[in-house]
């Protein structure tokens, strides 16, 4: 083979593999959902500080953005393999603190601001002297160093803050196992942790939940893993050409677009009527199964209001982490 032959077979995967991650990128219909299942999850915490009787089960949102986070960190490691062989590229070490540093930037500076921000509001509403305020600050110092799903976690300002902590550690752990074993190795690793955990919470409790401080970290390794198969089965699917050659007319349009949609659809009335119970699991596998078929199909919503879901898609993690804060001061000025 010759090197221009070689040079071009190269250009070929690259554009192949940036032709897929654009195919599983950020669809707007996904956005939407993105931003549904945020107000899903802040009416369940409204549920538990109060007595407004709806979405009884929104925390299992929680899984549907950890499907989504694993998704991006396949994504990642696909970037990572289009440029690797560049002169910047550097070594997996350099590669991995990368990753790390970006993702704890994205991640703690409003996760920092949000427990400040309670800290504020149960000086107002307890009412907390000065010195009782940093008497808490102490008690709740591995969560402010996102360390309180770990052995060292005591007291938290927000418990809801539990999904950024092991969002984070999650994301570096199969970050770590892709540089160590490839990414074929990063799938199937993905797979068998979610089949493995999943059952484990299955025989053990028969719900989903977050029973203790470590059990918050498995079901992220569980929800992430998921998410990044979901990428490797949907990136397997678009190489092939997706919707567009294996499914044309009104046969694709219902299997990529009106089923998946139908199916999230349900998942949001069942949040408002159901309880903790085994059907978590089968939502958690309903979940799979609409996302990878919006994976694989066209994005459905029209060009001109694809900015708009993008910036409202963007407010989520804000709306996310500032959430208690904003529900236990409504709660304080109201009562």
């Amino acid at each position: 083979m010759s090197c221009l032959q070689a040079a071009e077979r190269q250009v070929g995967k690259m554009e192949k593999k940036t032709d897929i991650k654009e195919k599983q990128g950020r669809k707007s219909d996904i956005e939407i959902w993105r931003i549904l299942f945020c107000l899903v999850v802040l009416g369940f915490h409204i549920s538990a500080k109060t007595e407004w009787p709806y979405f009884h089960i929104g925390y299992l949102g929680v899984e549907f953005f950890f499907l989504l986070s694993g998704l991006g960190v396949y994504q990642s490691c696909l970037k990572r393999e289009e440029t690797k062989d560049q002169p910047d590229a550097g070594s997996k070490p350099s590669y991995f603190l990368r990753y790390a540093k970006k993702k704890f930037l994205r991640l703690y500076p409003l996760y920092f601001l949000s427990l400040i921000a309670m800290l504020i509001v149960r000086m107002i509403t307890l009412p907390m002297g000065f010195r009782q305020a940093l008497l808490c600050l102490k008690n709740c110092l591995a969560e402010f160093l996102m360390l309180q799903c770990s052995p060292i976690g005591g007291e938290v300002l927000i418990s809801a803050n539990w999904y950024v902590a092991v969002l984070f550690w999650g994301s570096l752990f199969y970050v770590a196992v892709y540089l160590l074993f490839g990414r074929k190795v990063l799938v199937l690793s993905g797979l068998a942790a979610a089949v493995s955990l999943y059952a484990y919470y299955f025989r053990l409790i028969g719900k989903i939940d977050v029973i203790f401080s470590y059990h918050a970290f498995l079901r992220a390794l569980a929800g992430l893993g998921l998410g990044i198969f979901l990428g490797g089965v949907s990136g397997f699917f678009c190489s092939r050409g997706g919707a567009k050659t294996s499914f044309r007319g009104m046969a694709g349009g219902l299997l990529f677009v009106a089923f998946p949609n139908l199916i999230l659809m349900a998942i949001v009335f069942y949040t408002n009527l159901g309880h903790r119970s085994k059907l978590d699991f089968l939502v958690i596998t309903l979940f799979f199964a609409s996302l990878l078929l919006l994976l694989c199909g066209p994005d459905i919503c029209p060009e001109r209001l694809r900015p708009a879901v993008k910036k409202l898609s963007g407010l989520t993690y804000f709306i996310y982490l500032f959430q208690m804060p904003v529900i236990e001061l409504l709660i304080f000025l109201l009562s």
